[in-house]
């Protein structure tokens, strides 16, 4: 037995040779290994958080163009609000306008009609007094005190 502890001696002192110089190697190989690791967990962190920050700023950006939407809606409500209370004026205007058209051409077809015995004066005066709400009195004084 003695023997082959010789002869084993031998190729354990070779293969423990070769184990401490594929030990360094290993143990650097492991080391780089752990630093590329180390640097990619690194970078990918850091491409992570730039993301994130891309990612809160769009959302930022996106609530800002989100109120400013709300705050165009609400206007153009407002503004389309107010349109149509000035088109019902208008209508309101128009409505006037025609009414006053109609009494006009009637106090000249009134006007034209008038026979030459008629007192114009008077005529004039009473239709004022019914347009106007005063007095014939009031109106003839008014006119009176224009021709003096």
């Amino acid at each position: 037995m003695e023997t082959r502890k010789k002869e084993d001696s031998p190729n354990q002192t070779v293969n423990l040779m070769r184990l401490i110089a594929q030990d360094p190697f290993k143990n650097a190989l492991q080391d780089l290994q752990a630093n590329i690791v180390k640097q990619i967990l690194d970078q990918m962190q850091e491409v992570k958080t730039e993301l994130k920050a891309g990612i809160d700023s769009n959302n930022a950006k996106i609530d800002t163009f989100t109120q400013a939407i709300k705050e165009v809606e609400h206007k153009v409500a407002k503004i389309e609000k107010e349109l149509g209370i000035i088109k019902e004026e208008k209508s309101k205007d128009q409505d006037r306008l025609t009414l006053i058209e109609m009494d006009r051409a009637s106090y000249f077809l009134r006007i034209q009609n008038l026979e030459e015995q008629e007192d114009l004066e008077q005529l004039i005066t009473e239709e004022w007094a019914a347009q106007t709400g005063l007095t014939k009195e009031e109106l003839q004084q008014s006119i009176d005190r224009i021709y003096r």
